[in-house]
């Protein structure tokens, strides 16, 4: 069942991208070595199912050495994940092998029009993190 998570302690970034202000007041951290989880998540050629399987291995395997550097005070470790899609299910199932509790970001789009000195509209979107889905 997918459930909206409230901030019950740390949730380890395992993505490509840094988390946002608001992300991290939720209680994300970023990984020791943020460019170790970027290498491992970015595919330049189509991946064999080997490939994905010992990506999702290594990728768990930064989480569950990086554990040890957070205060969990008896918790289980959330990570959030996200990117390749053909890469989560492999991820998502080590990750609960290993005893941590994947998730997802759910962000809100939001647009904003403004005029700028030449009197264009200028459109901007951003997204708004709202919460997780384990």
């Amino acid at each position: 069942m997918n459930t909206k998570i409230e901030n019950k302690g740390f949730i380890l970034n395992l993505t490509q991208h840094i988390a946002t202000a608001e992300q991290i007041t939720s209680g994300v951290v970023e990984p020791g070595n943020k460019q170790a989880v970027c290498t491992a998540l970015t595919f330049d050629d189509l991946p064999s199912s080997d490939i994905i399987f010992f990506t999702a291995r290594e990728l768990a395997t930064m989480a569950y050495d990086w554990r040890f550097n957070l205060d969990l005070d008896g918790q289980p470790l959330r990570v959030m994940i996200g990117g390749a899609p053909f890469l989560m299910a492999q991820l998502d199932a080590e990750l609960k092998r290993l005893g941590f509790i994947p998730v997802y970001a759910f962000s809100k789009r939001v647009s904003q029009e403004t005029i700028d000195s030449d009197g264009n509209v200028v459109k901007t979107n951003m997204f708004r993190h709202v919460g997780f889905i384990e």
